[in-house]
């Protein structure tokens, strides 16, 4: 309706026979500004403008906050104002339905109003909708030629203001659209957050008491709280009796008590553990000493067990196992592999008030480990006094066998370092570990130790894959770590084991997968998750694929524009075999609907779309969009306005084109996008003009942010010519179907820069060609979200060796082309002056002779030539 009406008053104003006052005429509310949703829609959480995004969300997609945001786009679309204009949003504030239902409304003097719903689903069986604040935004107050609109809102563009009460926001007056000035006047959205709280009553799970068992005999009680008594209720102590020491475990919410005990060891009659220790070494005989292994027995007291008394090895035999064969080792050797050697590990669980300090044996076998601990290192030794000693402390521990120790809660003070070391009883003496420290967390503190991100995955088959990530910052110490994995259509998460690591890179297999199935998963600790990735499970056969990095997308330039129609153009690198693109678009940046899809192959391709059945005089904007089984690429915005159509007598006149600039965010500080327009300096070079066949090259690629602002998540592609065979890369992966070098990097803070190496072999192209290296680097501006690209090029001439000196085409590879073409021509002014020379020297001869000069003594009788026969006339170039 309102492009007949801009037609109409076009040709009204052509015709001279019509006038219309904007103001004269019923002005309307866009019932559909944003494109096919309507104009009330929700979004999960966004702070800025997220409008058309969906009609219905689920509250299973909501963030923790449980907060979501519903907006209303208006937009004065008629050549009318709509005065006193308004916003409303009724909804229900508590319920026990499964959705719930917003209606927005826009009224206003002089125009109709409309009304349009937008839901929440999958609610909890109660709930109650809070509102939590709101506000009015103007977005636009220019037309597409950059001239103010007529009858704006006055102060500093955009005009903004809040509201407390979402069934009233009011908007103001949005003035006339004018068709003259082509564009959007007096357009924007209400922003109204809400939040979601779930008043669902849980009766807890029934939690049955339920003992920890003590085998063999006591002289104290073993059981002296909830941590050593009970596996799951809470700790009571009872009575005791003569042979017994008692206790209870209660249950929780209803569950049942569990009555507990342990045997009292009677008198005369000591607890006893044994292990399989070694005497000392024997004398040298022959240069080899031995020793044998011997039974030891440890009595387990209330302060720690007693030293080690050798007994009779039948006691070993019976509860540990057979005798160790002897050991024997060279008198002039380094200590053998069984001396015993302790490593003191990094603290884990570490919380305000408690820690779990840990360690190994290294090497040799003990049966009594413990730890000392205190506030600073210095004079800390294993004969310190505060010893902790693990439940377990005096089972034989081996090689690669771990102990730990747990503070309970409440046991250290928060923000504070400890220090410790793990000690450990051997045949010599008390063997110690190194000291370590540790940091408590500070009270009611948020801070992030660790860091944690997903990386590509790994042999991917039908029905399983290696998902792999990288614990970049482990807090100086080791990390329980998983990894969360579902299909890309389901709403819950599955988890491999955890695993206590340091900082590094690991994957985890997974297997149970659907075939043909595209699955989500992310890499977790107890801090929280990192961001998702995706991939793909084989439809048939039994091989595996190794995923590579994200595919890259950029989105060109629109050709071909229209009234009706244009050209959508997008340039991509699948990093994988094969793949699909698309183009999302709308008459706003924010886009909201996309186009067919199209399957596309590996390395560099185009993607194509014929964008038909577009108004005219219309802007739209369009994104590149490209699908991969790791993962998917979004391009950057571009915007383009159709053209208009003007009707003479004479027929049709098509308006060019206008270009729009849709900026996101108009306060930009073009000083932080560093030196130029790129953010990013890069550069490529062999140090060479000219090749030959057979040369070894080396190309350097070197890149540096020259910005203000940290970027993440750039892609370097360095594609080396077809005539040069890569050998050798210092980072990267090597792509022999383009003979090209692919490299992730994850992050170039402000100021970095990196490098990169490729070695190459020049082949056998024809002499006189040039041989083109380009590097490109593709990332994500992060102030306006673009994709942006950085690009450098080498070019080498090929030329030969010629007495060992490489030479081009036009001579040595040193001088450049205009060079050869001055010396080429001295050369020649020198050949000009040279014959010229001969010439006159031809002539001055011919003189001579006329004059009877003859070089040598006539012979006798002797009678000159007639003088006529040759040099008169003169013809120095005769004959």
């Amino acid at each position: 309706m309102n492009q007949f009406i801009k037609k109409f008053v076009q040709i009204a104003v052509l015709t001279g026979s019509l006038v219309i006052a904007g103001n004269a005429l019923a002005a309307n509310f866009d019932p559909q500004p944003m494109g096919n949703h309507g104009f009330t829609t929700i979004n999960t959480n966004c702070s800025q403008d997220c409008a058309n995004q969906k009609n219905s969300i689920s509250y299973n997609e909501l963030p923790a906050s449980k907060e979501f945001t519903v907006y209303l786009n208006f937009h004065n679309n008629t050549p009318g104002h709509i005065t006193n204009a308004a916003g409303k949003v009724s909804y229900a504030s508590s319920g026990s339905s499964g959705s719930a239902t917003f209606t927005g409304q826009l009224s206003g003097s002089g125009a109709s109003t409309i009304t349009d719903t937008a839901t929440i689903t999958n609610l909890p069986s109660s709930w109650q909708i809070q509102f939590v604040s709101g506000f009015v935004r103007v977005e636009e107050h220019y037309s597409n030629q950059g001239t103010p609109c007529t009858g704006t809102f006055p102060g500093t563009w955009p005009w903004q203001h809040s509201f407390s009460n979402p069934s009233n926001a009011p908007i103001g007056t949005l003035h006339y659209f004018n068709a003259n000035e082509g564009g959007w006047c007096d357009q924007g959205y209400v922003f109204a957050k809400f939040k979601i709280v779930d008043t669902t009553v849980n009766d807890p799970t029934p939690v049955n008491g339920q003992c920890r068992v003590y085998n063999g005999t006591y002289s104290s009680q073993p059981a002296t709280n909830t941590a050593t008594g009970c596996l799951a209720g809470t700790y009571q102590d009872t009575q005791d009796t003569q042979t017994q020491w008692r206790w209870q475990c209660n249950g929780l919410h209803g569950g049942a008590t569990t009555s507990c005990s342990a045997a009292k060891q009677t008198i005369n009659q000591p607890e006893y553990s044994y292990a399989w220790g070694w005497s000392a070494w024997g004398s040298c005989i022959n240069n080899i000493r031995t020793r044998t292994a011997q039974c030891l027995r440890t009595e387990v007291g209330t302060q720690g067990p007693s030293n080690p008394v050798v007994v009779n090895d039948s006691y070993c035999i019976q509860n540990v196992g057979p005798k160790p064969a002897p050991q024997t080792q060279s008198c002039s050797g380094t200590p053998s592999e069984d001396t015993l050697s302790i490593e003191t590990l990094g603290a884990t669980n570490i919380t305000q008030s408690s820690a779990k300090l840990n360690g190994r044996v290294l090497a040799g076998s003990t049966n009594y480990v413990y730890f000392v601990l205190g506030t600073n290192s210095n004079n800390l030794t294993c004969s310190s006094n505060n010893k902790y000693f693990p439940y377990d402390f005096n089972i034989n521990r081996n090689a690669g066998d771990m102990f730990s120790y747990t503070f309970p809660n409440g046991s250290l003070s928060s923000n504070s370092t400890y220090y410790y070391r793990a000690c450990a009883q051997g045949v010599t003496g008390i063997t110690p570990g190194q000291i370590v420290s540790f940091k408590t967390k500070k009270a009611s503190s948020n801070e992030n130790h660790v860091e944690i991100v997903t990386e590509a995955p790994q042999s991917v088959t039908k029905t399983t894959a290696d998902l792999c990530a990288n614990l970049v910052e482990d807090g100086g110490s080791q990390v329980q770590t998983w990894i969360e994995y579902r299909k890309s259509s389901a709403n819950s998460w599955s988890e491999t084991p955890t695993h206590q690591r340091y900082a590094g890179y690991f994957c985890q297999s997974v297997t149970g997968l659907s075939s043909n199935t595209s699955y989500v998963y992310r890499a977790c600790t107890p801090e929280g998750c990192a961001s998702t990735r995706t991939f793909k499970t084989l439809s048939s056969g039994s091989g595996s694929y190794d995923p590579g990095e994200a595919p890259i997308i950029i989105t060109d330039d629109p050709t071909n524009v229209r009234s009706n129609g244009a050209i959508l153009n997008g340039t991509y690198v699948t990093n994988a075999p094969s793949g699909t693109c698309w183009f999302e678009y709308g008459r706003t940046a924010n886009l909201g609907s996309q186009t067919r899809s199209y399957s596309v192959g590996s390395g560099y391709g185009t993607c194509v779309h014929n964008f038909t059945n577009l108004a005219a005089n219309q802007l739209y904007c369009v994104r590149a969009v490209i699908q991969t089984v790791n993962g998917t690429s979004r391009g950057g915005i571009k915007c383009f306005t159709t053209p208009g159509t003007t009707y003479t007598g004479g027929g049709t006149v098509y308006v060019p084109p206008r270009v729009v600039v849709v900026e996101e965010n108009p306060q930009v500080d073009l000083s932080a996008l560093g030196l130029g327009l790129s953010l990013v300096r890069l550069n490529i070079d062999d140090h060479n003009d000219v090749v030959f066949p057979g040369q070894q090259v080396m190309y350097e690629v070197t890149w540096e942010n020259i910005s203000h602002i940290d970027l993440d998540n750039l892609q370097l592609k360095v594609t080396i010519p077809s005539k040069i065979t890569i050998t050798s890369a210092s980072r990267g992966r090597i792509n022999p179907e383009d003979n090209s070098i692919l490299y992730m990097i994850s992050d170039l803070r402000s100021g970095e820069r990196g490098e990169l190496t490729i070695g190459g072999l020049v082949g056998k192209p024809t002499i006189g060609t040039a041989l083109t290296a380009q590097a490109e680097l593709a990332y994500k501006n992060p102030i306006n979200f673009a994709q942006e690209n950085a690009l450098d090029f080498d070019i080498n001439d090929v030329g030969t060796r010629i007495a060992g000196v490489t030479a081009s085409i036009f001579g040595l590879g040193n001088i450049t082309f205009l060079g050869w073409l001055v010396i080429l021509l001295g050369l020649f002014i020198i050949f000009l002056i040279a014959r010229y020379l001969y010439l006159e020297r031809e002539e001055l001869r011919a003189q001579a002779y006329m004059s009877g000069y003859s070089p040598y003594n006539n012979p006798p009788n002797f009678n000159p030539r007639p003088q006529d026969d040759y040099y008169n006339p003169y013809r120095p170039n005769r004959g």
